[in-house]
């Protein structure tokens, strides 16, 4: 060994103080908690997306099953207004046989 290393004795690390210890404890646990919220967040769009695509898929199964004639239903213009532009045009060319009137609102 050299002198220099006899000289100059290991010395140890100082310990983390406890308020350090806890600091980052919390830290760490509200990391968790952002990214739980976060998760939960995603979890729900998903849901919201999913049936959002259900209800669609359901309206468009039924205006395929009256436009060919399987199926004899009433179309509200709820669903007529929820489904894709080139559809909406297609369903405009078909034979309405009742069209509600227009009510008229009254300014006050």
């Amino acid at each position: 060994m050299s002198d220099l290393e006899k000289e100059l004795p290991e010395i140890p690390l100082p310990k983390p103080k406890k308020k350090v210890k806890t600091k980052a404890k919390q830290s760490a646990k509200q990391a968790i908690a952002r990214t739980r919220k976060k998760v939960a967040k995603a979890e729900q769009s998903l849901r919201s997306a999913k049936a959002h695509a259900k209800n669609v898929k359901d309206k468009l199964l039924t205006i395929d099953k009256v436009l060919d004639g399987k199926e004899q239903q009433l179309i509200t213009q709820d669903v007529i207004e929820d489904v894709p532009e080139n559809i909406q045009e297609h369903l405009a060319s078909q034979n309405i046989i009742f069209k509600p009137n227009e009510v008229h609102k009254e300014i006050s």
